[in-house]
């Protein structure tokens, strides 16, 4: 779906979701076949629980929104945060796994200490 039918906490957004018929939730209830949902426009990922199955908003490559508070009908900002774009694999049967792709790679890590380290060290 383009439009998400869960509310995510953002005025702007919420007054726009996709407005479904209740029978579709009732399909999805009872639909075992059906795993979930794949949904975007909010340009960040997110995710919930429509007619009992997983709704997954896909984040986007497109500048995320920014607005000061929840109630704001109008963008303050654009978040300048590095594009990406969902991959969603079918594991077989009733399994699938969903990842975010960063598609401008940093490349500011911190090393990992393991138990035989002292302290990090600067890359």
């Amino acid at each position: 779906m383009h439009h998400f039918p869960i509310k995510v906490g953002q005025k702007c957004f919420d007054d726009i979701i996709c407005r479904v018929e209740e029978n579709f939730e009732k399909l999805l209830q009872s639909s075992p076949h059906i795993l979930g949902i794949v949904a975007g426009h909010y340009h960040k990922i997110g995710a919930g629980l429509f007619g009992g199955k997983m709704c997954f908003i896909a984040p986007s490559v497109a500048p995320s929104h920014y607005f000061a508070t929840d109630e704001d009908m109008h963008v303050t900002a654009i978040d300048l945060v590095s594009p990406s774009y969902s991959l969603h694999r079918w594991m077989g049967g009733f399994q699938m796994i969903s990842e975010s792709i960063q598609i401008v790679k940093l490349e500011n890590r911190l090393p990992f200490k393991n138990d035989n380290e002292k302290d990090f060290v600067a890359a």
